[in-house]
């Protein structure tokens, strides 16, 4: 029966490190998410950025397009020049406002994954922590029967 419980005692030890070992790893599965999530994160305030100066390069250009209404005549060829950059700028808007909705999606993506990986941390935490107390109640039982086999035996 000893030995019994002692092959019991090791399975259930090698279980907790086993656990510990997965729990180590998806720690470090949750970092690298994390510093993944941090780099998007600053590429969407980059593209935001960007998206703020050629708002404002094409609110500038359709302000100068007002004002050179009365040379339309003589500027003809540099107002289709600027409007077709106006176009060119609306082009890359649309362009950036794709990216950051994707980049959106992935963070969303991340972030759901980051969850799910805690979630699943938590869970074998627990059974850890039970197989734990487990595996001291074990051995505590196994001490019991020790003593009193000692007693029986010296008796």
């Amino acid at each position: 029966q000893i030995e019994n419980d002692k092959v019991y005692i090791k399975k259930l030890e090698t279980g907790v490190e086993t656990q510990r070992s997965m729990l180590e790893a998806k720690d470090g599965e949750l970092s690298s998410m994390a510093t993944n999530v941090e780099q998007q994160r600053s590429m969407l305030k980059t593209k935001d950025g960007e998206m703020a100066g050629i708002t404002t390069k094409i609110e500038q250009q359709q302000s100068m397009l007002q004002s050179k209404e009365d040379e339309m005549q003589t500027l003809t060829n540099d107002l289709n020049h600027q409007r077709e950059k106006t176009e060119q700028a609306k082009d890359k808007i649309t362009a950036y406002e794709s990216q950051v909705a994707q980049l959106i999606d992935e963070v969303s993506k991340i972030e759901n994954i980051i969850t799910s990986v805690e979630q699943t941390s938590s869970l074998h935490e627990k059974s850890a922590q039970e197989n734990e107390l487990e595996l001291i109640r074990q051995i505590e039982e196994w001490k019991e029967e020790k003593k009193m086999y000692k007693e029986e035996r010296n008796s």
